[in-house]
C-alpha cells in the first residue's frame, strides 16, 4: 500500500485506487495498517489532504474491502479504525508539544513537529465534513487543543486550522451542538485580547473570528466537499 501511496496525486487518484483496493486488503489489520499510512502521508502533504480524505470515504464504501471490515463483525468498523486513528494522532500532537523545547533539539524539528500537527487537525476537518467522523469530535478536539494551549506549542495554531476547515460547515444554529461551538468560539475572542498569547497567535484567531463574522466565505466548499481537485489546485490550496 505504501509505494501505491506514495504515488498517489489528484491526477493519478483513479488509477492507483484501483490498484490499492486489489493488493489483497483481506483483514482489519490491513485497514489499520492502511489507515496509518494514509495519515503519515496526510500529515506531511497537506495540499493533497482533500484527496486523502475522499480516498477514505471511496474506501469505506467499496464493496471490494467491505469482506475485510466484516471479519471484524461489525459493520461501522472502517470509521472505526478511523476514529482510532485519529485520536491517537491527536494524542500524539497534545503529548509531543508538552514536551516542550527538551523535545526538540532544532529548529527542523520544531518545523517538523508543527507539520505534522497542523497536518493532523486539518486531516481530521477535512473527515469531519465528508461525514467520516462525529461531529462531536470537532467539540473534543476543540476543547483539548484549548486546554492544552499552555503545554502544546502548536496548540493554538492548529486549533485556527481545525476551525477554519470544519467549522463552516457546522456553525448554525440547527446543529445540536451549537451551543457548544458558540462557547469555543467566545474563548477565542478572549484569547485575541490576552496580550500573554503570542502575537501571531491572536491574529490567526481572529482570522478566524472574522471569517465567521463575514459569514463563513468558504462555508460552500466546506459543507460540500468536491471530488478530488487537479494537481494544480491542489498545490494553491495547500
Amino acid at each position: 500500500a505504501r509505494s501505491i501511496l506514495n504515488k498517489l496525486t489528484i491526477e493519478k487518484f483513479d488509477s492507483l485506487y484501483e490498484q490499492l483496493v486489489t493488493i489483497g486488503i483481506q483483514s482489519l489489520s490491513h485497514i489499520k495498517c492502511l489507515m496509518k499510512e494514509v495519515f503519515e502521508k496526510a500529515t506531511v502533504q497537506h495540499h493533497f489532504i482533500p484527496m486523502y480524505a475522499d480516498l477514505c470515504v471511496r474506501l469505506e464504501c467499496d464493496a471490494r474491502i467491505m469482506p475485510a471490515m466484516a471479519s471484524d463483525g461489525r459493520p461501522d468498523c472502517f470509521k472505526i479504525c478511523l476514529l482510532n486513528r485519529c485520536q491517537e494522532a491527536f494524542e500524539s500532537l497534545l503529548e509531543s508539544g508538552s514536551a516542550g523545547c527538551d523535545g526538540c533539539d532544532n529548529e527542523q524539528a520544531k518545523i517538523l513537529r508543527k507539520q505534522r500537527a497542523l497536518g493532523n487537525v486539518k486531516f481530521v476537518g477535512q473527515l469531519l465534513i465528508r461525514g467520516m467522523l462525529s461531529s462531536r469530535l470537532l467539540l473534543h478536539c476543540a476543547q483539548g487543543l484549548l486546554c492544552a494551549r499552555g503545554q502544546c506549542a502548536e496548540a493554538l495554531e492548529s486549533l485556527a486550522a481545525l476551525l477554519t476547515v470544519a467549522a463552516p460547515a457546522f456553525d448554525t444554529p440547527d446543529w445540536s451542538q451549537h451551543t457548544q461551538l458558540n462557547a469555543i468560539f467566545r474563548e477565542l475572542a478572549d484569547l485575541t485580547k490576552d496580550k500573554s498569547v503570542v502575537t501571531r497567535e491572536r491574529f490567526l484567531l481572529r482570522d478566524v473570528l472574522e471569517a465567521r463574522a463575514a459569514g463563513w466565505p468558504a462555508r460552500t466548499c466546506a459543507a460540500k466537499p468536491s471530488s478530488p481537485m487537479r494537481l494544480e489546485e491542489g498545490r494553491g490550496a495547500a
